[in-house]
């Protein structure tokens, strides 16, 4: 029996949401989008998500202030961030906050879904 894992993915541009959805479901990965960080503080609430997939830069609040506000519900929870705005003050940052793991824009798309499934494991 193959393991399935159900991952949220916070992101506003739905042309990433897509991809992302695309490029982990053959990695028996299936995705829930949320396009801003209320809507995935409601889902948060009434899922239960093997990990989430948090871009840095959202409209209303950024992803590390999410992640912790995530984590007050699902202590456990493994999230990633993603960012188009990558350095290495950025990548340290998120480290720091207690992300599990870290991947710049464009996204090598075989190489971040294999990422994710390892830190799922």
């Amino acid at each position: 029996m193959s393991t399935h894992w159900l991952v949220l993915v916070v992101e506003d541009d739905p042309v990433i949401q897509s991809l992302l959805a695309q490029t982990l479901q053959p990695y028996s990965i299936d995705v829930e989008c949320a396009s801003t960080p209320e809507d995935a503080l409601e889902m948060i609430k009434v899922h239960q998500y093997d990990g989430a997939i948090i871009d840095l830069v959202l409209p209303g609040m950024n992803g590390i202030e999410l992640m912790k506000s995530i984590r007050e519900f699902q202590p456990d929870l493994t999230c990633i961030a993603v960012t188009a705005y990558d350095s290495p003050e950025t990548m340290l940052e998120t480290v720091e906050a207690g992300f599990n793991g870290y991947f710049p824009k464009p996204l090598q798309t075989t190489t971040f879904a294999r990422s994710v499934r390892n830190l799922l494991h």
